[in-house]
């Protein structure tokens, strides 16, 4: 059964690789490094970081973004439309993947207009070919539909990405991410870390994480730290990792009660730093790791709390999913 899933993960890599150079979009390894100039207590583990900010804008998004711009062309879509805040990362590294593949793309931004944070809005301008913006999730949501079924009225088919780009097909590509972790680490004669921490958005790359595992058959135990969506729970992430599992055709099965979500270093919301993700982006900054405000930043606040609160000779993988993309 491990090797059935072994095979279907790097068949799905070896496609994904072909996907993303069909729409612009390079999908080389991103590197592995052993993080040992950060102090106490980063320093009583052994860190792993793999880093996806690497990839190009968007990280770990780019995995994502590979398989779903393929799969937009392939469908003949004219555009992609997706959703974000007006820091979403998701959404330019949408308009700037889109763009190579020759596709447009509409943004659908949760704010009440580009003056809440007016460089982010000309950024969104610049990148995408049109911009909305509805004041709540339920009016943004409700207009992007009747969008997109406008369009269709008039015989244009618009690609509809959720948003931070999760679906299931993008998911089982980004769990691909896990095979170049143990591939990488087997490269150095080291073992793979009991425990991998990543931050929470909308919930796929921790699906990923579980998908990728489960079929490899390893028992490493991802923790995600939550740092934008407070629904985002144990029950979607599994349904995600399930579903990247039948799209993988890899065995393996991912239970709601298995699945560790950490909202301690939520704080006040999405966007609003704490000083933990303060302190963490300072250390990383300092050891040459740049980190994301928003999302990496507290991912390895909640990471530097579980080594200071556990014994000395933790082994964890820290995955950098991304810094924030600029204009």
């Amino acid at each position: 059964m491990i090797a059935l899933g072994e095979r279907r993960l790097r068949a799905a890599a070896a496609r994904l690789r072909e996907r993303g150079a069909a729409v612009g979009l390079a999908l080389a390894p991103s590197p592995i490094e052993f993080v040992d100039r950060l102090p106490a207590p980063w320093s009583s583990g052994r860190i792993w970081v793999k880093r996806d900010d690497r990839l190009g804008p968007g990280g770990t998004k780019v995995r994502k973004l590979a398989e779903a711009i393929f799969d937009a062309r392939r469908r003949r879509a004219s555009a992609i439309l997706t959703f974000g805040k007006l820091d979403s990362n998701h959404a330019l590294a949408t308009a700037d993947a889109a763009r190579r593949a020759g596709l447009s793309t509409e943004l659908w931004i949760e704010a009440r207009g580009p003056e809440e944070q007016p460089g982010r809005g000309e950024a969104m301008a610049a990148a995408a070919d049109r911009v909305s913006y509805r004041a709540g999730a339920v009016p943004l949501v409700v207009g992007a539909l009747a969008r997109v079924a406008a369009a269709r009225l008039r015989g244009r088919r618009l690609a509809l990405l959720p948003p931070g780009g999760t679906t299931p097909a993008t998911t089982a590509a980004a769990a691909t991410l896990v095979l170049e972790v143990v591939e990488q680490l087997a490269e150095r004669g080291e073992p793979v870390p009991d425990r991998w921490a990543v931050a929470v958005g909308s919930g796929g790359t921790l699906a990923a994480l579980w998908a990728g595992l489960r079929a490899l058959g390893l028992s490493c135990q991802p923790v995600g730290f939550c740092a934008s969506d407070p629904l985002v729970g144990p029950w979607l992430v599994a349904a995600l990792a399930n579903a990247a599992l039948d799209r993988l055709g890899a065995p393996g099965h991912v239970s709601a009660d298995e699945v560790e979500i950490s909202r301690a270093e939520l704080g006040e919301g999405h966007g609003v730093p704490t000083e933990a993700s303060r302190r963490a982006a300072e250390e990383w900054a300092a050891a040459g790791i740049p980190l994301d405000p928003i999302f990496t930043a507290k991912a390895a606040a909640g990471l530097r709390a579980r080594l200071e609160q556990g014994p000395p000779g933790q082994r964890w993988l820290f995955v950098h999913t991304g810094t924030q993309v600029g204009p």
